[in-house]
């Protein structure tokens, strides 16, 4: 079965993002906490894992890339929580539109099925 073009677009993303936070995680490191910056560098470094998984269709990248958008999400409500006086609300919503997007296009039966094969 080809590839569906959503997680052509989405492992394209999970690269993209994961790159940026292993880059800007090694920044935290240097300026504000070495744990905060090793917990985004590893993040980052699932994203891009799952988005070479994604692109061969691997069950397991499914099931990781689902996990790390709900996981993203709590994460930007707590930060919207303890922050949020401090946050422009746009930075917040529109993150939290592409979790539930990537999730929901990833529970899509003919997007499951690809990666069933």
């Amino acid at each position: 079965m080809n590839r569906p073009a959503g997680v052509t677009v989405i492992a394209i993303l999970l690269w993209l993002t994961g790159a940026l936070n292993v880059i800007s995680g090694f920044s935290v490191m240097d300026q504000v906490s070495t744990s905060s910056g090793l917990l985004q560098v590893a993040i980052g470094a699932a994203a891009v894992v799952f988005g070479f998984g994604c692109w061969q269709l691997k069950k397991w990248a499914w099931l990781g890339t689902i996990v790390l958008m709900g996981l993203n999400a709590v994460s930007i409500i707590a930060i919207w929580v303890r922050y949020g006086d401090r946050i422009i609300v746009s930075r917040i919503i529109w993150p939290l539109i592409v979790n539930a997007v990537v999730v929901a296009y990833l529970l899509r039966r003919d997007v499951k099925t690809a990666f069933d094969r």
